[in-house]
């Protein structure tokens, strides 16, 4: 956007547009099937809130092609876990690990799925964090969503100051790897 590039080697500008072209068509494949889910999932009664993925990169940028995701992560009540995966099931996805015997939502927040043939990953999430005394509840979240238009579809997101310290705690559980 009116930005002089001479000075950057074709090799490297053709490796930067392949590398987004490639990021575009794997965000519009991730928004595809975010898509399917969430019809699926309102059609089952299941509330969902979307975090990061594309909407995250449609919130902070503009455009889902601006920021590179490998997975969807859906948070649900604790209620709705199961019949969440019985519809991920139903869709081609098969869990990535077995559920340990014992109170496995208080051990864990989440578990994770991919698809048989095309091999998006979703991951289900029943709290924000693994810190079972530290989460809000989902009624709280819900209460605070934002909804946000892509396309013709209405998803639901977290509220903005929900959002602000879901990334902030995801960020330092993962030691920032994407600012590296």
């Amino acid at each position: 956007k009116g930005s002089d590039t001479s000075c950057i080697p074709a090799s490297v500008m053709q490796s930067l547009q392949r590398q987004y072209h490639d990021n575009t068509i794997k965000m519009l494949h991730l928004s595809r099937e975010m898509s399917r889910i969430c019809e699926v999932f309102a059609g089952a009664g299941i509330r969902s809130l979307w975090l990061k993925g594309p909407l995250l990169a449609l919130h902070l940028y503009g455009d889902v092609a601006h920021r590179t995701s490998k997975d969807l992560d859906i948070l649900v009540d604790a209620e709705d876990v199961e019949k969440a995966e019985q519809v991920l099931t139903q869709l081609g996805y098969e869990a990535e690990e077995e559920i340990v015997l014992g109170n496995w939502k208080k051990k864990s927040h989440h578990r994770s799925f991919e698809h048989r043939e095309h091999f998006a990953q979703v991951e289900i999430h029943w709290r924000l964090n693994p810190h079972y005394s530290r989460s809000y509840s989902f009624e709280q979240l819900w209460q605070r969503r934002r909804e946000v238009r892509l396309s013709s579809q209405t998803y639901f997101c977290l509220g903005n100051e929900d959002l602000l310290c879901y990334l902030t705690d995801h960020g330092a559980r993962h030691g920032w790897f994407r600012l590296r």
